[in-house]
């Protein structure tokens, strides 16, 4: 599984979210252009294997709380670039699977 959180970015970015912040590591890589447009192999990614992806928001802190709508709004952004079916799982029905266990 692999939790999105950090690695959208969009039109509004705030703070270097998105942008591989704090600092860029080999293991997150960026989703979307500075548009918020998935980059392409991203969208071939996220649509060929949908089950292992689950939107994060990185609200465990709270000082991130109050960026919970604006990240939200930007998973948003996303998911209406992906399948109908891909964009359902990423959104959802991942998380609800995870946290059923």
């Amino acid at each position: 599984m692999c939790d999105l959180g950090g690695m959208f970015n969009g039109p509004r970015t705030q703070g270097g979210y998105g942008k591989a912040w704090p600092r860029k590591t080999p293991w997150v890589h960026l989703v979307q252009d500075d548009a918020g447009r998935i980059l392409p192999e991203m969208k071939q990614l996220l649509e060929t294997f949908p089950d292992r992806f689950v939107v994060g928001t990185d609200t465990a802190a709270t000082a991130h709380v109050k960026f919970y709508r604006y990240r939200i709004d930007m998973f948003r952004v996303m998911l209406a670039q992906l399948a109908p079916d891909a964009a359902r799982k990423i959104g959802a029905e991942n998380a609800r699977r995870v946290l059923a266990r």
